[in-house]
């Protein structure tokens, strides 16, 4: 039979392996990239006669700067008549650099569409011309996309860490490393709960923190699906990790990291339900992009503790018993 420090021994060991593994997916694991785009701009314009339409946007050295106009047409309630006076659609286009440079440029084109890498990381300015003298209409979009790196185990080296810590505090009173009770001194109330608990197999806690991974796991596969069905099973873990991320992680990171991009959102009227401009809206790249990843660590600690509770609740509850019987 396994003895309570053998056993204790035993989740320590369990304990860092988990924290070891924990370490490695967060610093050491393969690392894997994804093209991330922001919709600088993308809106139909309007552009008089022989005049020009220009907008600036940021973008950074690397990044892949697609950009396209389709639809010209004039600007006319009727079209006009198919003869040899009939007004030309053609506009030229070009992309300033941040020093004022061209990056690419073509004229005399109804529609286009290029992909060009930005060399340098500032402003960018393009520039679209009316090359007739009648007004047209046209579609432009203006796209940023760039390649994030990152280490896909790292949000299950994030949780195996956490999970590992209640795990070192199991190993720890297992093993009775910070037992001080080892004479025959007259212990106190404090020092019989403790003798208790060490006596007792600690099936109660083992049983909640087993709850608290399954249920982890269950409310991360859940989430958007059976949203009711969570919330009961696993009301602590969902909840703990909805306020933490909310009120204190995002917050965090907005005031504290800085935006990876913007993207433009149109503002509709409440009223007549038309587009009256845009909202520019900062993106960032959290290192936790969805309140969901908390799930299993939270519901690991926060059932974890409600199983400690109620075991040194019951424990207590035994020692009074026992006290009133000797009495």
């Amino acid at each position: 039979m396994i003895g309570r420090v053998s056993s204790g021994a035993i989740t320590l060991t369990l304990a860092s392996t988990l924290l070891l593994s924990g370490i490695w997916c967060i610093f050491f694991s393969p690392i894997g990239t994804y093209s991330r785009t922001n919709p600088q701009y993308r809106r139909e314009i309007s552009i008089e006669g022989l005049t020009n339409w220009t907008y600036l946007f940021s973008a950074e050295q690397g990044d892949s700067l697609e950009i396209f106009l389709h639809g010209v047409r004039i600007n006319d309630i009727l079209p006009p008549p198919p003869d040899l006076n009939t007004p030309q659609r053609e506009i030229s286009i070009r992309l300033y650099d941040p020093d004022d440079n061209v990056v690419w440029s073509e004229t005399n084109v109804t529609g286009r569409y290029f992909n060009v890498e930005a060399l340098k990381s500032g402003v960018y300015r393009i520039e679209v011309q009316n090359l007739s003298q009648d007004a047209i209409e046209c579609y432009i979009g203006i796209t940023v996309s760039w390649e994030v790196t990152y280490r896909p185990l790292e949000p299950l080296g994030q949780w195996l860490s956490l999970v590992s810590l209640p795990i070192f505090a199991l190993g720890i009173w297992a093993s009775g490393v910070l037992s001080k009770n080892k004479g025959k001194e007259k212990e106190g109330m404090i020092g019989k709960t403790v003798r208790k608990i060490s006596k007792q197999r600690s099936l109660i806690f083992a049983g909640f923190l087993l709850y608290g991974l399954l249920i982890g796991v269950f409310s991360y596969w859940a989430d958007g699906r059976m949203e009711t069905f969570r919330m009961i099973l696993n009301l602590p873990g969902v909840e703990i990790s909805m306020r933490i991320y909310n009120y204190y992680l995002m917050p965090y990171w907005v005031s504290t990291l800085e935006p990876v991009g913007y993207e433009y959102i149109d503002c509709v009227d409440g009223l007549t339900g038309e587009i009256i401009g845009q909202e520019k809206v900062p993106l960032y790249s959290l290192p936790i992009e969805e309140e969901y990843d908390l799930y299993i660590p939270v519901s690991v600690l926060s059932w974890g503790l409600i199983g400690l509770g109620v075991q040194l609740a019951l424990s207590m509850n035994k020692i009074e018993r026992e006290r009133g019987k000797k009495e």
